[in-house]
């Protein structure tokens, strides 16, 4: 079989994951007061997302979300859209203590606002304030988005939540990377935050199910001196790394390490190809995979509030299907810097990124 023809065959085992896929699961059921039917002139939402002076993960969602509600003719400008934000401000020095007084402020300015929909977007809004405001708001509708699968189905169980979780394929990921390298790995490193080791976990016996010729080895923590010994090591225990999550790594203080800055330094210090599961990875750097689009998914969460909303559908109408959006991507600066190959077919359909940090600090120094 020619290369070209190999390429095709992966292509259509990558885009496969693409397509929606349909839950077996039983809807939730639905509350005794479903949210009322209307043909919206104009939508008023709340968005609650996190923020940092140095990070904002969820920008490229909501200028999605924005793009595809002008586009349906809800615009901010003329007063068809009416948007209040609450943007988390967590630093890397931000205490436990000071992130509940945030979380309990937030939720006190959402009680003193008037909106049709409350939009979370990521893991601490959506855990912390969505399942909150929808116990005592049953008729609102609220939506979620940049969610793990595993926190998705734990907030299914409130009728009015429907959301956008963050799906991820790690076995299409890694088929791709055997692709794109010269030879084929045997060793592959799964590296990720230990916000995220129990999704780790599950994402290594996939792999080893999947690819049992392949030795992995995973490792998840919270320090980033350990971060960086390991992929130090990386170069001598393995042929690829695989990037699962890279939030919440603390430094030598217990700080936490802003993450575009842990995101940068391992994108720069990687000895071996890297591979990643998040859109944000490849768009900074790591040389490809089948991601989870943060702009399509903003676009789709602007389908999804217009069709509860302004179309009169029940969040628990709607709860069976998964929308995430998946992109094959890859970045071709990362591409040159591991020296690796990209199948034509691929090339002809991924959505390409060619950015790439320009500073390399020392293996010592934290960010």
């Amino acid at each position: 079989m020619s290369k070209f023809a190999l390429s095709l065959l992966l292509l259509a085992v990558l885009l496969t994951a693409c397509l929606p896929i349909e839950s077996t699961a039983a809807p939730p059921t639905p509350s005794a007061v479903a949210t009322p039917t209307r043909t919206a002139e104009r939508i008023q939402v709340a968005i609650v997302y996190t923020r940092s002076r140095n990070d904002d993960p969820d920008l490229y969602l909501r200028a999605g979300f924005y793009h595809q509600m002008r586009l349906d003719g809800y615009y901010r400008g003329d007063g068809t859209l009416s948007v209040l934000e609450f943007p988390l401000q967590v630093e890397p020095r931000t205490t436990d203590e000071e992130l509940t007084a945030l979380i309990e402020q937030t939720k006190a300015e959402l009680e003193r606002s008037s909106f049709e929909a409350l939009i979370t977007v990521g893991p601490l809004a959506s855990t912390r304030i969505a399942p909150a405001y929808a116990e005592h708001h049953v008729t609102t509708p609220v939506f979620y988005a940049a969610v793990p699968v595993e926190l998705a189905g734990q907030l299914r169980r409130y009728p009015s939540i429907i959301g956008l979780p963050h799906e991820r394929h790690p076995v299409q990921t890694l088929s791709l990377a055997r692709a794109m390298m010269p030879e084929p790995p045997s060793r592959v490193l799964i590296l990720g935050s230990g916000a995220e080791a129990v999704d780790a976990t599950q994402i290594y016996y996939q792999l080893h199910e999947a690819f049992p010729e392949i030795d992995f080895s995973l490792y998840t923590t919270e320090r980033f001196l350990i971060w960086q010994e390991t992929l130090a090591k990386a170069e001598d225990e393995a042929d690829a790394v695989l990037l699962i999550s890279w939030e919440g790594l603390r430094d030598e203080q217990w700080q936490l390490v802003p993450a575009d800055q842990v995101l940068d330094w391992t994108v720069l210090h990687s000895s071996i190809p890297l591979f990643a599961l998040d859109e944000r990875a490849v768009r900074r750097g790591a040389a490809g995979g089948l991601v989870a689009s943060s702009w399509e998914t903003g676009k789709a969460m602007a389908r999804l509030v217009e069709a509860v909303v302004g179309g009169g559908a029940h969040p628990s109408s709607l709860s069976p299907t998964k929308r995430a959006v998946n992109t094959l991507a890859i970045n071709l600066r990362g591409v040159s810097q591991w020296n690796l190959d990209v199948p034509t077919a691929v090339a002809l359909t991924a959505v390409i990124f060619t950015g790439f940090p320009e500073a390399k600090p020392d293996i010592d120094e934290t960010p």
